[in-house]
């Protein structure tokens, strides 16, 4: 089913603008706008204003500082260095490593998925990581 809404009441606009949206984006807005207020009360209710010129370093925490075109390159070219280095492990290291690190699996996980023993997935992941390094190193 449809609803027809005022679109100036959920966003900063001059004039009315009304249209017609699907009940759940209406519910949605509806929602949206509720807890903006609410949060709205609860700043004011904990007078939890910040002012930037204060200078007790809240804009550092507010504001995250853009990076250079240096910097995003370098940061690029390690990347793809720490790539090319996990393709180069062997295929067991690679996948054990990305299921530990990355997936977040535990050891216990690991071995019981390919039925080895806790301490064959501990050596492996060690392995890896001191291959990993060494490949670092070597580029």
């Amino acid at each position: 089913m449809m609803k027809i809404i005022n679109l100036r009441r959920y966003y900063q606009l001059d004039t009315d603008l009304f249209v017609e949206v699907e009940d759940e984006v209406a519910e949605l807005l509806e929602k949206s706008l509720k807890a903006d207020k609410a949060y709205d009360a609860r700043v004011s209710y904990h007078n939890a204003y910040y002012s930037l010129d204060v200078g007790d370093g809240i804009e550092g925490k507010a504001i995250k500082p853009v990076e250079s075109a240096e910097e995003l390159y370098l940061k690029a070219v390690a990347v793809k260095e720490l790539f090319d280095a996990i393709n180069k492990l062997p295929e067991k290291q690679r996948m054990r490593l990305f299921r530990y690190y990355i997936e977040g699996m535990a050891e216990t996980e690991l071995a019981k998925k390919e039925g080895v023993v806790i301490p064959a997935i501990s050596k492996s992941i060690k392995k890896g990581r001191k291959n990993l390094k060494k490949l670092l190193k070597k580029d």
